[in-house]
């Protein structure tokens, strides 16, 4: 499944037009256009806001993994008002730098994630932390 092929599945399973996906991100319908058809792929940045704008990772639509797959209905979309990342779990109210935080490990190659976790680890524990390791989804 290419990048494009992704991003017009998630428009449909939100309901929403190019144009609109366009208009959230602050670029041209066109732009959004050619990324769908696969004439381009576009910048880091512009990937990140796509997938903002679709509730979905940067990792997703970026990746040319035969062993991800997207299992989604096409029920409209849900009203969301906080993340939520397993059934019943969600994030409390994060700051700023939180944010931050999370938005540029979501930029990051899964190689380079890994590197930032083993980093945090290490920190973690000379800051006096446990660095205790949380299962991976993998």
């Amino acid at each position: 499944m290419t990048f494009g092929d992704k991003v017009l599945l998630l428009l449909k399973k939100k309901q929403m037009t190019q144009k609109g996906l366009a208009e959230m991100i602050h670029t041209t319908e066109a732009s959004i256009s050619r990324y769908i058809n696969n004439e381009r792929l576009p910048k880091g940045d512009i990937v990140a806001k796509i997938a903002y704008a679709l509730d979905t990772t940067s990792d997703f639509l970026l990746s040319d993994d035969r062993s991800i797959t997207l299992n989604l209905s096409m029920d409209p979309p849900e009203e969301k008002a906080e993340c939520k990342f397993k059934e019943g779990f969600s994030l409390p109210d994060l700051t700023q730098e939180e944010k931050r935080l999370l938005y540029n490990y979501n930029q990051l190659s899964h190689k380079m994630k890994s590197i930032l976790i083993s980093m945090s680890d290490i920190l973690l524990k000379e800051d006096g932390g446990s660095g205790e390791k949380i299962s991976s989804r993998e």
